[in-house]
């Protein structure tokens, strides 16, 4: 579904990642893992096109396959979604911030989607601009990501800030979907560890 090939990163002739090559299967889940500044992120953000142009890195090599567009039109029909360690909520409910993503989204199918990430909300679904903790902001941005049902979906650190109860939920939920479709996630080494194979 995506590839590169020899595929470097530099800011300003400083390297940051020097001929990656990877090849990500159209299913099953991709895990890249490192310490802090090995570049996991600048690799995620090079499969969302303009994102490494816009954020002044040059790059050389190639890379392929399905890409995702920064700033899409239509997030229903965008076949790739990226959720930073640090999702970004509009204002309004969580109700909104879904129907952002998917127009036709119901109250119900919300409420499924937090509940299989272990999120509770379903009293305060509609409440315009929530108090919400770090990990209920992180749970909520990979479910809204999860409800526009991507070809290929990025995840960056998925499980920081999370209890032991919630990146239980987190992991299965990322490894149910790698059942059916691609998830490229990048975590610190140690941290995701899958449970299952995938072929």
């Amino acid at each position: 579904v995506f590839k590169f090939e020899d595929f470097s990163v530099f800011k300003e002739q400083k390297s940051i990642l020097s001929r990656v090559n990877l090849e990500v299967p159209s299913k099953g889940l991709t895990l890249i893992s490192g310490p802090s500044g090995s570049g996991k992120t600048t690799l995620l953000l090079a499969m969302i096109s303009g994102l490494l142009e816009n954020s002044g890195l040059d790059h050389t090599g190639r890379r392929f396959g399905i890409h995702g567009k920064r700033g899409a039109t239509n997030p229903e029909q965008e076949p790739v979604q990226l959720v930073l360690e640090a999702p970004f909520l509009f204002p309004g409910s969580i109700l909104d911030n879904f129907r952002l993503v998917s127009r036709s989204i119901t109250r119900q199918e919300v409420v499924n989607h937090l509940k299989a990430l272990g999120l509770s909300l379903e009293d305060r679904i509609e409440d315009k601009n929530p108090s919400l903790s770090t990990g209920q902001i992180k749970r909520i941005g990979i479910a809204r990501a999860l409800a526009t049902t991507p070809k290929l979906l990025i995840i960056d650190e998925p499980l920081a800030n999370l209890d032991k109860n919630a990146k239980a939920k987190v992991q299965e939920a990322l490894e149910n979907l790698a059942e059916n479709r691609s998830v490229v996630v990048a975590s610190h080494i140690g941290t995701f560890n899958p449970k299952r194979s995938y072929s």
